[in-house]
């Protein structure tokens, strides 16, 4: 059994993404990732909206789940290619809320 991640993306109090990671639910894995992100954040202004979690999460080679990805396409939240999600949900699979 692998050791799960889930790191959720809020803004004002609202979960805008989140992304599903299977086996970095250890430590260190976890540590990396968040430290992909807050670097991230560091160097960049980032939107406060799902446009922005999305960009955050996809730095830690995380993709969009189809579902993700076509749910948003139909809701018009983007209107241009995302990393479609690896087949390893290893490397992460964002959803949106």
């Amino acid at each position: 059994m692998g050791q799960r991640l889930n790191i959720e993306i809020e803004s004002a109090g609202k979960t805008l993404a989140n992304c599903y990671y299977h086996w970095s639910g250890y430590t260190r894995s976890a540590l990396e990732l968040t430290k992909v992100i807050i670097h991230y954040l560091k160097d960049k202004e980032i939107s406060k909206d799902v446009l922005g979690a999305i960009d955050l999460l996809t730095q830690t080679g995380a993709g969009l789940s189809r579902q993700a990805y076509d749910n948003a396409i139909a809701e018009r939240l983007i209107a241009f290619e995302y990393k479609e999600a690896p087949i390893d949900r290893n490397e992460g699979l964002i959803g949106l809320y």
